[in-house]
């Protein structure tokens, strides 16, 4: 389980003792966030793929061979 996933239980769990307007309040504000993080992951991934796209992540890829064939690499 992720950090979200145990962030997002323990949220539930303590705005179960709540009035119900305010519990509501607080989990439409937790939605809102989950939004706004998915959004943001999704500019980032989308910013990912147009620099690779661009070459600007080839450098990456030399470091990786360059490291390979000096034998710096192992297995995980």
């Amino acid at each position: 389980m992720g950090v979200a996933n145990k962030t997002a239980d323990l949220i539930f769990e303590r705005v179960q003792g709540l009035p119900e307007t305010l519990a509501l309040e607080v989990l439409d504000f937790v939605e809102f966030l989950q939004s706004r993080l998915e959004r943001q992951a999704n500019e980032w991934d989308a910013q990912i793929a147009a620099d690779a796209a661009a070459g600007k992540l080839d450098f990456l890829l030399q470091q990786a061979l360059d490291a390979e064939q000096q034998g710096q690499l192992r297995e995980l």
